[in-house]
């Protein structure tokens, strides 16, 4: 039988247990997880979710600003995790508006990583998360090594073994228990389309989308293209459009948003996923489902509120 760790036992002290049980070098400070590496800084807190944040080593400033905003969005929407974003240092006294106001101040680039703790969780699920965090910071480092081979060390970086098992038949994240979890909640019809691989339904005249392409990942998604022509869309400022999303995308807790182009039309996508390699039970399931249709769906109404 999976033994569970109740989501009040999920501490700093116990993460740090299990990275050092898996020779990876951790100090906890407070609430949160320290692991830093010669590429970039893992920073984990504990709470409702699981939080992850890996921080690129290299030194950026405001000049690097739209380049950087370029190949995030890019990143972004290259694979549902992890969410890339930029901002100014947690210790630096100006925020990320008032710096490039200034054009003058340092910038960091992160890739966060989230988890649903529901009601507990089993050793093997904090493992394939706590991968899940170390690709994602290895992910950072070769998207920003590649943009800025100057600023990396040129050195090896560590090398890291996380064991994760498959998770329990019962916990295994399929259509029918999220098409089941939208009954519960008063949806009349959530079918799933083999055909795209998803459950989609409208709420509130948002379409969402329950992705199930990736069966290591569980990603909830809205989207929509922008109205009119690609003539008419000619006067969008591109790096405003990128600016917005990115400080949303700082915003918000869960959910990534990006600007993406389908038939030369621009549009935007906001989506939420989540790792589940190890599955999930039905609370830490409920708690994604509820995150990810609410995080989404709010994302994209603010980003579009912005717009109009």
């Amino acid at each position: 039988m999976v033994q569970i760790i109740s989501r009040a036992d999920v501490t700093a002290e116990r993460i740090v247990e299990l990275l050092r049980g898996q020779q990876v070098e951790a100090v906890a400070q407070g609430a949160a997880v320290i692991v830093p590496t010669t590429h970039f800084d893992l920073t984990i807190t504990t709470g409702d979710w699981l939080i992850a944040r890996a921080t690129w080593a290299g030194e950026l400033t405001t000049a690097d600003y739209v380049r950087s905003l370029v190949a995030l969005n890019a990143a972004n929407n290259s694979g549902p995790i992890p969410k890339f974003s930029i901002d100014t240092p947690a210790n630096h006294p100006g925020g990320l508006v008032s710096v490039l106001k200034a054009d003058e101040g340092p910038l960091e680039v992160s890739a966060s990583v989230v988890y649903p703790l529901g009601e507990g969780v089993s050793e093997n699920q904090l493992r394939s998360f706590l991968a899940e965090v170390i690709n994602a910071g290895i992910r950072l480092t070769r998207e920003f090594h590649a943009l800025y081979p100057e600023r990396s060390e040129q050195v090896a970086g560590e090398t890291f073994r996380i064991g994760v098992a498959e998770g329990a038949p019962a916990d295994r994240v399929n259509a029918q228990r999220v098409e089941q979890w939208f009954i519960a909640q008063g949806v009349d019809e959530a079918p799933y389309d083999p055909e795209t691989g998803c459950i989609s339904l409208s709420l509130d005249d948002m379409p969402v989308d329950v992705d199930f392409a990736d069966p290591e990942v569980l990603q909830v998604q809205a989207s929509m293209l922008l109205p009119g022509s690609p003539d008419a869309q000619e006067d969008i400022d591109a790096t405003a459009f990128l600016h917005l999303c990115n400080r949303a995308n700082l915003d918000s807790l869960l959910s990534s948003i990006s600007v993406i182009k389908q038939h030369e039309i621009l549009g935007i996508i906001s989506h939420v996923s989540i790792p589940i390699r190890a599955g999930l039970n039905d609370s830490q399931l409920d708690q994604a489902l509820n995150g990810g249709v609410v995080g989404a769906t709010a994302q994209m109404r603010a980003v579009l509120h912005r717009l109009n």
